[in-house]
């Protein structure tokens, strides 16, 4: 090890032995492979571990002879493999065979052998199967759990699974002395950010990726198409480009070896016989966790909706939104909040299983309109989705939970972002449950941002507020 101390490393005894793992801080010299009853050491089969310094540049050298290698080869293996062939099907006027003055190999590796800017070009290339496919439309459809038509099931958050019960493990209720939690009065605020989503199950299929890699001309279609989809030029791409492939790990033992193999998991519909050569293309690939993705394309994301609820943070500060380090602020919305008659609230506001609530008027038993609510703190519940038809502002109104049932009395509301109902060049008409809000005096002169539909990412300064 890298003390200097010779160790042994035992492994499990079986009929099936398998090699101990290796110390991340040692290097293994030898295996010794015992069987069972040892009466003499010549049994003992001792493997020599050739343990080599390479640099990563004697590594990448390496590499790069061995793909030069396996490319020409297999060129000369396909050239060979076509002109042995007797393709007596290609006749000239006299019925004889043509003379073939070239040959042209495609082994559908890619696009780089077809001629994609024809107009009538319509086909697709299935890298990892080497076949040749009729192009098709691509897209991600959602689905959407409907908890009024279904049964026998149990909802944790964004989680649907079997019924089940809970129990505690286990239960001190019992204490011997009181400590004081904070002694010094310090407190430190770790203030935390939950999305929904929490990712993406798709990306933007209408926009044309970037290209990393394209040295033999087989991402031609991703590189110099622009005004059709390159998705659906490559099939299985939703696989080798985002999802990734399956990937296990076996081991077994075979003539006194340990023998590693990794298994791509694959769906085969057909299968075939014979032999078969190829050139293989350069590309990237990435191992995240038990799955293998290419890289050498790069796909946009999508624009999406996205909520963050954040929370734990100083009382009275400022916060400002950044995605990648550039400042989102003229398209995020903030939350409205209604301000309640308890502090005892329990609406369902589990990130990913939100809970739908109702603006009720208990006088006359209607409801105002409908929302979304995300968070609760104290006496706050803040809404998101704001559905008025009516003012939000009343004397006698509640707020109740389509899930969970509670029904709070309303103490006030404050309106900080909602729909524009019409607009012209210098005025806007916010929707009915921004009149009569208690912070209309901190309308005139705030910036009023555009989040979304026409006019995206414009902001102006309120000058005059009208009810």
């Amino acid at each position: 090890n890298k003390s200097r101390v010779f160790e042994v490393v035992k492994g499990i005894p079986s009929l099936t032995p398998i090699e101990p793992k290796d110390k991340n801080n040692g290097m293994t010299l030898y295996v010794l492979r015992n069987p069972a009853y040892v009466a003499d050491t010549s049994n003992v089969d001792v493997q020599y571990i050739n343990n080599r310094r390479y640099t990563m540049r004697d590594i990448g050298t390496i590499e790069k002879r061995v793909e030069n290698l396996e490319y020409y080869n297999t060129l000369s293996l396909l050239e060979q493999e076509t002109f042995a062939k007797q393709d007596l099907t290609i006749l000239d006027s006299q019925n004889l065979p043509r003379f073939k003055n070239g040959i042209l190999v495609d082994s559908f590796n890619g696009h780089s052998v077809a001629d994609i800017f024809r107009s009538d070009y319509e086909a697709s290339i299935d890298p990892s199967r080497k076949e040749l496919r009729p192009s098709f439309n691509i897209s991600s459809q959602l689905l959407t759990f409907d908890p009024a038509s279904s049964v026998g099931f149990a909802r944790r958050g964004a989680f649907i699974t079997a019924p089940f019960t809970s129990s505690a493990f286990i239960d001190q209720n019992k204490s011997s002395r009181f400590i004081n939690v904070n002694p010094f009065n310090i407190v430190n605020y770790l203030g935390k950010i939950e999305l929904e989503p929490k990712t993406d199950v798709w990306i933007d299929v209408d926009r044309r990726p970037d290209v990393l890699v394209n040295l033999e001309g087989d991402r031609d279609v991703w590189q110099l198409i622009t005004d059709l989809i390159p998705w659906q030029y490559e099939w299985s791409s939703w696989e080798t480009f985002w999802s990734g492939r399956e990937t296990t790990q076996s081991q077994f033992w075979r003539r006194n070896a340990l023998i590693a193999r990794d298994t791509e998991t694959l769906t085969e519909q057909q299968t075939r016989t014979g032999v078969v050569s190829s050139v293989a293309p350069e590309t990237i690939t990435q191992t995240i966790g038990d799955r293998v993705v290419d890289v050498s394309i790069i796909p946009y994301m999508r624009s999406r909706s996205v909520l963050f609820v954040g929370s734990d943070f100083r009382p009275g500060v400022t916060m400002f939104p950044f995605f990648d380090s550039t400042l989102v602020e003229t398209n995020v919305a903030r939350a409205n909040k209604f301000i309640l008659n308890t502090n005892d609230l329990q609406y369902q506001t589990t990130v990913g299983d939100f809970e739908t609530v109702n603006i009720v008027d208990n006088t006359t038993s209607t409801t105002n309109g409908t929302a979304v609510i995300v968070k609760t703190s104290n006496t706050e519940a803040f809404i998101v989705n704001v559905n008025a038809n009516s003012s939000f502002v009343l004397a006698n109104a509640s707020l109740v939970g389509a899930t969970s049932g509670q029904s709070v009395r309303i103490n006030g509301y404050e309106h900080y972002s909602g729909v524009v109902n019409t607009a012209t060049s210098n005025t806007v008409t916010f929707a009915i449950d921004a009149i009569n809000a208690n912070n209309v005096s901190e309308y005139v002169g705030s910036t009023l941002f555009i989040t979304s539909g026409p006019g995206a990412g414009e902001s102006a300064t309120i000058s005059a507020y009208n009810a």
